[in-house]
């Protein structure tokens, strides 16, 4: 279910405007904590909404702040 999850918001966050919202919510911090999951799709589905997330400059230093850098 996780994956599942994850996986409508890698396609979510394709949209410019959802970018901000899922940055600017809880989901930005739970994203980063699955980078740890043991489950090696959670950690891809994760990975692939942050890079998208990363698209939008706005975004940048929030992800710094979250500790995005450490994780990868």
């Amino acid at each position: 279910v996780k994956e599942q999850a994850i996986c409508t918001l890698w396609n979510l966050s394709v949209d410019e405007h959802l970018r901000v919202k899922i940055s600017n919510s809880v989901l930005l911090p739970a994203l980063i904590k699955c980078l740890d999951d043991e489950d090696i799709k959670v950690k891809e589905a994760s990975g692939g909404v942050l890079a998208n997330l990363a698209l939008s400059q706005c975004n940048h230093g929030l992800m710094v702040e979250e500790g995005i850098i450490l994780k990868l």
